[in-house]
């Protein structure tokens, strides 16, 4: 069965159902809420995601292009639920490229065998400790 809604305006209730391959176009879906749903290999293009909060979701292998992220919270990430005993860490590690975190702040995160290659550092510190410095003196002991 087919269900088009055009022009109107219309709440839709979808419970225990598939809807597999539907698809929504130049439309106002503000507040809309998945609850419990299997959103695998959906796609987003030029949508406005202001506000929205994904919790307690699988985002293996997600792919965000050309976004702005300004104001964004990312908060208990890759991190096995102890609830879940089924649950595991995925086994890839996450991979930022051409991201803007300046003024950004990573707080009690685990950083073990991070690599920052071809970064501007300009006014980074761990715990204090401006690195653009620390490495200038490291360089100038290894000379």
């Amino acid at each position: 069965m087919r269900l088009r809604v055009e022009n109107d305006r219309k709440i839709l209730e979808v419970v225990k159902s598939n809807v597999d391959g539907s698809s929504i176009s130049c439309s106002n879906v503000e507040g809309i809420k998945f609850d419990d749903a299997n959103l695998a290999r959906a796609s987003f293009n030029n949508v406005n995601l202001t506000k929205a909060a994904i919790t307690g979701a699988n985002i293996s292998e997600l792919v965000i292009d050309r976004a702005q992220w300004g104001g964004a919270r990312l908060s208990n990430i890759g991190f096995h639920n102890p609830a879940d005993p089924s649950s595991e860490s995925h086994p890839e590690s996450v991979t930022f490229t051409n991201c803007s975190f300046k003024g950004g702040v990573l707080s009690g995160c685990n950083l073990a065998n991070v690599k920052l290659e071809g970064c501007e550092i300009t006014g980074l510190t761990i715990d204090g400790v401006n690195i653009e410095d620390l490495l200038k003196r490291y360089r100038a002991l290894n000379e």
